[in-house]
Formats: C-alpha cells, structure tokens, sequence
C-alpha cells in the first residue's frame, strides 16, 4: 500500500537514494515543507492506465456518479439485489472483475467503480473519507444496498461508510487495512523521515479533514452488526494479517478465514476466495465452501 510516486522510485536504489537524501536535506532546511510534500505524497495513489471491469460473456453500462467534489466512473451489470464492489488504494473497478459473473448468475445487480484519483475517475488525490463519500454516493444512486465486497483500503473505506449511515445486510472485506497508524509511520520512514511519525502522521489528519482514529476500523468495528466476511492471507506483506485477526476479534458478526499463499492481490482472482465470497453476499454456509477447516472467530454461517 506504498502511495503511487515512492513504490516507483522504491524499485530502483537510485531512487530509494533520491527520496531518502532528498527529503532528509528538505527537513534539514524546511521541516514543514518536507513533512507537508509527504502529506501530499501520500494521499496521492498511483494513476495508470485502468481498463474497464469486463466479465466475459456479460455486457455492462458505463455511467459517471456525482460525489462530493467531482464525479466518478462507474459500471453495473446484471438485475436484482445491488452488491456495490470497492477497489483498494492505486487499484481501480476491474481489480474485483472476478466477481461480478458469479454474483450476475445468481441473480444480482452488481455496481464497481473508480474511486477519486483512481481509475478512469478524475482527480489526483484520495482518501478513505473522499473513498468512503463516493462509496455512499453510489449507494444512494444504486441502492438499496444488499452487500458490499471491498479490498484493502477500500475495506477501511467501507467500514467508514458503515459508521455513517450505510446499511448493507452482509460485507466481505479482503485483505482489508483496519489500523490506518501503520501506514503513516512506514511511509515517513520510506521517506528517509524516520523520527518525525507523529508529524507526517499529523499533517495527513490536518489534510484529510480528520484524526485517523475517527476513521480507524478496529475502533469503529464494534458498533457495527452487519454480517461481516474477513478474507486475508496470513503472509500478506502489504497489510499485516494481525490486522484481519484485530478487525474480525472487535467486529460482533465477523468471521475470519485465512487465505494461505494468495498475497494481497492474489486472492482477488482466487476461485475458491470468489467462491466463499459470493455463498457469503448471497446468505450461504461459508463453512460448507472453504477447502479446509480454517474458518475462525466468530459466526459459522458468515
């Protein structure tokens, strides 16, 4: 989950030299210039070049949504029930292609988009309030809403939408981030900004609008009674599978099933994690889908 510019530069040593010598000297001369670019930096995701979502032998409708400051694009496909799908950070609508052919044959309408700064969307910033704000934008134009499925940064996104209003009957979250001050720290110190956290971290919240704890997942998780699906490999190394077993132990209806060898992004394409996913929105028995007993924490009808 390194913000578009430094997972760049961080392939090459030249570069890691450049961000790191670069932004020690700029904190030398400019401290709040320096904690103030990796603010902007990090609220920045990675713009490339987004094909749209297009599930094979399904024909889906291209339509733009207004959100609060701008607009984003979107695609639906399929009737019945609407399940809303949300990308993670630097990712885009056809990260969660894999689902929505399955969930059309079941007989549901199915909506994915490009977050702000993401994707075909305009923009050239985000976060998970504005990700959070599309998401309830497009639950207003396209609900009533029965589920959510969400991946990493998307998954804190929706939790937030969760808190404010949004009332899915189910949410699958995959690999989902769910203690945002982990992110912050790791980031200043890619920066070369080790021991000044607490200031990067700051500079975000006073960007963003908000304290990241207003936005924290684990923080928001108990007040929240919908039934949740957790999905995460236990050696992912963008987000910490600790993080999955924090969210899915606060969340009253959660359940956990680990996800071995499928990395971060892997997993969107495993048949077996669409599989559990889709028995999930549609009120199956998860337990009855999972190859192994690896069904852990809490309901075993997720």
């Amino acid at each position: 989950m390194k913000p578009g510019p430094i997972a760049s530069l961080n392939k090459s040593t030249n570069g890691r030299f450049i961000i790191l010598n670069g932004m020690r000297l700029l904190h030398a001369v400019s401290p709040s210039v320096a904690v103030n670019l990796a603010a902007r930096l990090f609220l920045r995701p990675n713009r490339h070049r987004a094909r749209p979502p297009a599930p094979r032998g399904i024909e889906g409708h291209r339509f733009e949504i207004a959100v609060p400051g701008g607009s984003v694009a979107a695609w639906d496909f399929g009737e019945g029930p609407t399940v809303l799908l949300a990308h993670g950070w630097s990712g885009s609508a056809a990260d969660l292609e894999a689902f929505i052919a399955p969930l059309v044959a079941l007989g549901f309408y199915v909506v994915a988009w490009d977050a702000p700064g993401h994707g075909q969307s305009p923009g050239t910033s985000s976060s998970i309030p504005a990700m959070a704000d599309a998401l309830l934008a497009v639950a207003a134009r396209v609900g009533p809403v029965h589920a959510v499925i969400a991946h990493s940064l998307g998954a804190a996104a929706t939790t937030f939408a969760l808190s404010r209003g949004l009332k899915p009957s189910r949410v699958a979250l995959l690999a989902p981030a769910a203690q945002l001050d982990h992110f912050p720290a790791s980031f200043a110190r890619a920066l070369g900004l080790g021991g000044h956290e607490r200031e990067v971290a700051h500079a975000i919240e006073r960007r963003v609008g908000m304290p990241m704890a207003a936005i924290e997942p684990v923080t928001l998780a108990p007040a929240l009674h919908v039934a949740a699906l957790i999905v995460h490999d236990p050696s992912d190394r963008e987000v910490p599978f600790s993080q999955a077993q924090a969210l899915v132990s606060a969340w009253p209806k959660a359940v956990l099933l680990p996800a071995p060898r499928l990395g971060h992004r892997r997993l969107l394409r495993d048949e077996t994690v669409v599989h559990a996913t889709v028995t999930h929105v549609a009120g199956g028995h998860v337990a009855e889908t999972w190859p192994s007993s690896g069904l852990r924490n809490g309901l075993g009808t997720a």
